[in-house]
């Protein structure tokens, strides 16, 4: 399976070239999804120079999140370090993400499906349970443009 051999690969690397490795995949698969959603190709060398630029704003993020003050000046007085802020959802909205998450919940489904119908399935869950937690306005990010256009299509297919 390939998810092994990614497994076995990010083991027989250093953390620094690990990291580098992981943010490469990420950036071959942003890549991926530029294509699919938005029909924008770019070169080769975008994934690399992405990866580069997310692994470096990454430990950015991650030493300026380390450091909560900084001490400044011969009279010791402390500055908030600034940090990286995450863009906020609207005024009186709850933001449902399906990979990151304030609440979680597990489901199994079986038997295994297709990825889109997983999604599918995911976002149907979602619904429900934020809707059992009256959490209101809500939403929704799903990374499957196929899920996304049919949840969007103004004719309703209800199979």
């Amino acid at each position: 399976m390939v998810v092994i051999v990614f497994f076995e690969v990010l083991q027989t690397l250093s953390i620094e070239n690990a990291a580098l490795f992981a943010c490469i995949l990420w950036s071959i698969w942003k890549q991926r999804n530029n294509k699919m959603w938005n029909d924008i190709v770019d070169k080769e060398c975008c994934v690399l120079e992405c990866a580069s630029s997310l692994l470096y704003d990454w430990k950015a993020a991650k030493n300026a999140s380390d450091l909560k003050f900084s001490v400044i000046g011969s009279n010791n007085e402390q500055q908030q370090t600034s940090v990286v802020k995450l863009k906020k959802p609207s005024l009186g909205i709850v933001k449902c993400n399906i990979d990151t998450f304030v609440h979680a919940k597990t489901e199994w489904f079986e038997p295994k499906c297709d990825v889109h119908i997983g999604e599918a399935l995911g976002l149907l869950s979602a619904r429900h349970w934020v809707h059992e937690l009256q959490l209101g306005p809500i939403d929704f990010e799903l990374d499957s443009k196929k899920v996304v256009d049919n949840f969007n299509y103004s004719n309703h297919d209800n199979t």
